[in-house]
């Protein structure tokens, strides 16, 4: 473990802070809603979390299969959830309470939703995919109607929308198509906007009402309100995270670059190989998980306007 690094609003911007995050590889980059503290599950090891004021990392889980943190929202503070073993794991202060997905069935991805009562959730069978709703105060699991063999991925709930998003690949004539639709706690999902090839990553505004994603390593823009998609930066990587000011987005091209949400080239802030994900915290610090030198790492580091623009 290298020496303790904090990165506590002093520390000038741009400067990384480097922490070890497991043997093997990190997955998983979820932020508390403060900002306070990043999870990430460490590949075979279980999950942890980077406690950024301090620098230390903090053990959440010790099963070497847990993986896909999801902190809880605002309202949910100190609350996780996570995958273990094909199970849905919810950790509140009432507890630790684990859902089966059914028989023959494992959980695939989980987000919470902002009111911090339901999270939504994936899962797989041999031959299939479902996708759900669990709430949180009742127990209650339902199932959302989904296009039978569709894969599920890229679950993403914005911090003040009633509404979550997720990917659906699909197969038609040979060709393959990605739909993100949208979908709500007591509302089936509905198709947004469908378009050729697969969909790397997703993100969307914090109102819900402009998505952003990545196909063919160009990132796109599609406004729910008036139906316009368009081309925000081409050269991308495969990670998308969004500034919680809703302006910039982040992308992984041979390490970290910046664009403004609106549209305009890649800025290269980071230059560094084997960046797999990035997030973006409250507190304007960004986390990315890479793996260096044969072992993982997070790193973590601060932006602002001189850095950005």
């Amino acid at each position: 473990m290298p020496p303790i690094q904090p990165i506590p609003a002093g520390v000038p911007a741009g400067e990384i802070a480097r922490f070890a995050a497991g043997r093997q590889r990190a997955v998983h980059l979820a932020w508390n809603a403060d900002g306070s503290e990043v999870y990430f599950a460490s590949e075979g090891e279980g999950i942890r979390s980077l406690l950024v004021d301090t620098g230390m990392i903090r053990f959440v889980t010790g099963d070497k299969d847990d993986f896909s943190p999801a902190a809880g929202p605002a309202t949910a503070a100190n609350d996780i959830a996570c995958l273990s073993d094909g199970q849905l794991m919810i950790m509140t202060a009432d507890g630790t309470k684990k859902q089966g997905a059914g028989l023959g069935w494992q959980f695939s991805g989980c987000m919470w939703s902002p009111d911090g009562d339901s999270i939504v959730y994936t899962s797989t069978s041999l031959l299939s995919n479902r996708l759900g709703i669990h709430s949180v105060s009742s127990g209650s699991s339902r199932l959302l109607e989904w296009e039978k063999g569709s894969k599920a991925s890229h679950l993403v709930w914005p911090s003040e929308s009633d509404h979550f998003f997720v990917v659906a690949d699909l197969k038609v004539s040979g060709r393959t198509f990605s739909s993100i639709m949208r979908g709500s706690s007591n509302e089936n999902p509905s198709d947004v906007v469908t378009v050729p090839g697969t969909i790397d990553a997703l993100t969307a505004s914090r109102d819900g009402q402009v998505v952003y994603f990545i196909s063919n390593k160009i990132i796109y823009s599609f406004d729910r309100k008036t139906g316009a998609q368009a081309i925000v930066a081409d050269k991308a990587g495969d990670a998308l995270a969004l500034s919680p000011d809703g302006k910039w987005l982040l992308t992984n091209p041979a390490g970290v670059a910046v664009c403004p949400a609106e549209g305009g080239k890649l800025k290269q802030i980071v230059s560094a190989p084997g960046i797999e994900e990035v997030s973006w915290s409250m507190r304007d610090q960004i986390a990315v998980v890479t793996t260096f030198g044969g072992r993982a790492e997070v790193w973590a580091f601060r932006v602002d306007d001189s850095i950005l623009e």
